[in-house]
C-alpha cells in the first residue's frame, strides 16, 4: 500500500465515529415512525375484531392463520425501519429496545399463527391438539405483557423531542419541532386512533398513543418557534 493509501485509510478510521455519531436519525421522524407502527399493529387488531363479529363461527381458525400471518408481515417490516433508527446518546438504546421488543412478538405470532394452522388442518398421529389450544392464551398473554413494555417506552419516545437545554427557571420546557409540526404530531395520533384516545379500557398500543398525545397536548412544554424565558 502506498503511503498516501495508507494515510487515506487511517484518516478514514479516525473520522469514522465522527460520520457515525452525524448520522443520526432526526428525532422528529423517529417519533412519526413510532406512531405510525403503532397504528399498524392496531388496525391489524381492530380488522382481527371485524372478523370475529362478521364471519361464521366455523371461520375461526382460518381467521386466526390470515391475522397471524398479518401481523408476522407487519411486525417483520416495523423490525426493520426501527434497526435502521440510529439515535445517539442518551436516546442510543431506545429505538433498539423497541425492535427487540416488535422482534419477540413476531416469534410469538408466528408461534400462535402455527397453532392455528395445525388446529385447521385437522387430525393428525402424534400431535397434541389440546396442548396446542392450550398454548394460544399463554401467547397471548406473553404479547400483552411485551405490549406494555412499548407503552412504557412513550414518555422516553416523547423524551427525544425535548431540547436539552434549560430556562431562566432552570427546566427543559422547550421542544425541537415547531408549533406546526407539534399540531401535525397530534392530529395524526387523532386520526389514527380516534376515540379510543378517551376510552378507560384501553389496551397498551392505543395507551402508549395516548401518552404520546398527552405529553405533546397538554404537558405545557412550548416550541422552538416560541419565546425562552
Amino acid at each position: 500500500m502506498s503511503r498516501k493509501l495508507a494515510v487515506a485509510a487511517v484518516f478514514a478510521l479516525l473520522i469514522s465515529p465522527a460520520l457515525a455519531e452525524s448520522s443520526e436519525t432526526p428525532h422528529l421522524e423517529f417519533v412519526k415512525l413510532y406512531i405510525e407502527q403503532l397504528g399498524a399493529i392496531e388496525a391489524i387488531r381492530d380488522a382481527a375484531e371485524k372478523e370475529l363479529a362478521t364471519n361464521p363461527e366455523t371461520q375461526r381458525v382460518a381467521d386466526c392463520v390470515h391475522t397471524m400471518m398479518q401481523y408476522q408481515l407487519e411486525l417483520s417490516t416495523q423490525v426493520a425501519a426501527m434497526q435502521g433508527v440510529h439515535l445517539n446518546k442518551p436516546f442510543d438504546g431506545l429505538s433498539e429496545g423497541i425492535a427487540n421488543f416488535d422482534k419477540q412478538k413476531l416469534d410469538l405470532y408466528k408461534q400462535y399463527g402455527d397453532g392455528c394452522a395445525a388446529l385447521m388442518e385437522g387430525p393428525k398421529p402424534n400431535v397434541d391438539y389440546g396442548k396446542i389450544a392450550a398454548s394460544l392464551p399463554k401467547i397471548q398473554a406473553t404479547i400483552e405483557f411485551i405490549d406494555q413494555g412499548i407503552f412504557k417506552a412513550s414518555p422516553g419516545v416523547f423524551a427525544v423531542l425535548v431540547q436539552m437545554k434549560e430556562n431562566s427557571h432552570g427546566g427543559a420546557d422547550h421542544l425541537i419541532i415547531t408549533r406546526a409540526e407539534k399540531t401535525a404530531l397530534i392530529h395524526r395520533i387523532k386520526e389514527i386512533f380516534g376515540e379510543k384516545l378517551d376510552r378507560s379500557n384501553q389496551n397498551y398500543i392505543v395507551s402508549a398513543a395516548s401518552v404520546l398525545e398527552f405529553y405533546l397536548e397538554k404537558k405545557g412544554y412550548k416550541c422552538s418557534d416560541e419565546p425562552w424565558d
